[in-house]
């Protein structure tokens, strides 16, 4: 045991010797004779601050071994990470913890304040997982667990709980006892409910349950959460019924579900709301009180089947997302003019037949997306949108594009791809001096030289520059 103590004190001050207290040191690797030593060296090396575990794969420095050497270190192997860059001895790394080696973490009790078990092969950790005391922070994602022990609820201290990308079918009733749990990330798990004791986790402010196969919550215990995320889960109806329980939430994502309606009055205590998600459901209306939305930056209704938008919209001018792709919406509403602080509208994938020349108004938007509609002219007051970058307007039924498109001096990106009925393009869009991505694809362009469309795009602008009026401009 005084053998493997100085091993180990050794391996930790010669880093602290050389400078390099805040840096990553290398693998120490511990062989031993039998079982009962291996479980007294990993209690040293978890109080010496180390995460331990037994190998469940050689390191990189043995792989030149023969393997017959390898096989037995393998066998008999204690596999120690000392900390991370940054670190300073309370922050550790395992790698390759077998969960049959329930030994990988064994002690009484620790100094280690964050434990990082990530990207293993982990089905199961040990209930001795509660000796960790003083445990901040625990990171066990992407790995195979199927359940987290009881003791769980031991580490009081915990702040931070990673478990997302595993095998969870339910969270033990204990994990209401860590009452200093701030972040808790449950996403790509199997998760059908959730247990009512999280509700006594008052300091709670972000949780992640995106990718189970939830169908209700319990939303009591969310008072003080900043952030929920529920999307890709089983929701058939809107999951929160209260309006109390977002008083405090910013941000909102409850994408990929089966959700038909938004509760009327839902949003009415939602001060702090900025980003609500509610992308890829069953949403055909939207609720009479919409107009109330006013905290909102960001919204995101795509993948619905809208019909339509209502005239209220023009109420949310602190809007600078607007995200309404693929749905069946046939006009915007005149309102749409009000959003002055817009940045971004997305309207691909609908039944628009014009876009309306209030768009005209929208002077901050840098990226405008009417991609897939039913659209044969572009309005003229296109080319006060001074600001855009990036315009989308392909497989479309244009017949022209207005000159007034020149004026887009900070153009970089336009897509004009799969316009059938397209047979010319302005010499003004060779005033566009930013332009650096053009798609034309699928556009006749009769009027244009063949061998000069044979060319691509590059030798389009090229022509446009200098067989048009704009020839001397440079």
């Amino acid at each position: 045991m005084d053998r493997i103590k100085q091993k180990l004190k050794g391996a930790f001050r010669t880093g602290i010797k050389k400078g390099r207290r805040n840096q990553s040191y290398k693998l120490v690797e511990v062989v031993v004779e039998d079982e009962t030593q291996a479980k007294m060296e990993a209690v040293v090396a978890t109080q010496f601050g180390f995460a331990v575990g037994f190998a469940d794969e050689p390191p990189p420095e043995r792989k030149k071994e023969s393997r017959e050497k390898e096989d037995a270190r393998q066998e008999k192997g204690v596999r120690v990470l000392v900390p991370e860059e940054g670190g300073g001895g309370e922050k550790a790394k395992a790698a390759g913890v077998k969960s049959k080696d329930k030994k990988a973490i064994q002690a009484p009790s620790s100094n280690l304040t964050s434990l990082i078990l990530r990207e293993n092969k982990i089905r199961d950790l040990p209930g001795e997982i509660g000796a960790l005391t003083r445990l901040t922070a625990l990171d066990v994602s992407h790995n195979h667990l199927e359940r987290l022990p009881n003791e769980i609820g031991n580490c009081s201290q915990l702040a931070f709980l990673q478990l997302q990308h595993n095998e969870l079918t339910e969270l033990p009733v204990t994990v209401g006892e860590l009452k200093s749990l701030r972040r808790l990330g449950l996403q790509y798990n199997k998760l059908s409910e959730l247990p009512p004791s999280l509700c006594q986790c008052t300091e709670l402010n972000e949780i992640g349950l995106e990718s189970n196969t939830l169908t209700s919550l319990l939303f009591g215990c969310v008072s003080k959460m900043s952030t929920i995320q529920l999307s890709r889960n089983s929701f058939a109806s809107f999951p929160i019924t209260d309006p109390t329980h977002l008083q405090g939430v910013n941000s909102l994502m409850i994408e990929h579900n089966q959700i038909t309606k938004i509760p009327l009055g839902i949003f009415s205590q939602a001060q702090d709301l900025t980003q609500l998600s509610l992308r890829d459901n069953q949403i055909n209306t939207l609720p009479l009180d919409f107009g109330s939305w006013i905290t909102l930056t960001e919204l995101n209704l795509g993948s619905n089947q809208l019909t339509a938008i209502p005239e209220e919209i023009q109420e949310l001018t602190r809007l600078e997302i607007l995200v309404l792709a693929n749905n069946t919406i046939r006009t915007l509403p005149k309102g749409i003019s009000a959003l002055r602080n817009l940045r971004e509208l997305d309207l691909e994938g609908n039944r628009l037949e014009y876009l309306a020349t209030e768009i005209s108004y929208l002077r901050e938007l840098t990226k405008l997306n009417v991609q897939s509609n039913k659209i044969t002219n572009l309005p003229r007051g296109l080319g006060l949108l001074v600001n855009l970058k990036h315009l989308s307007a392909g497989e479309n039924n244009l017949l022209e594009i207005p000159a007034e498109i020149g004026t887009l001096e900070n153009l970089e990106e336009l897509y004009l791809n799969d316009n059938p009925n397209l047979q010319f393009l302005p010499y003004e869009l060779a005033l566009c001096k930013r332009l650096a991505l053009m798609s034309v694809e699928g556009c006749p362009l009769s009027r244009l030289p063949p061998h000069v469309v044979d060319g691509g795009p590059s030798a389009i602008i090229q022509y446009l520059k200098y067989q048009g009026p704009y020839r001397g401009l440079r």
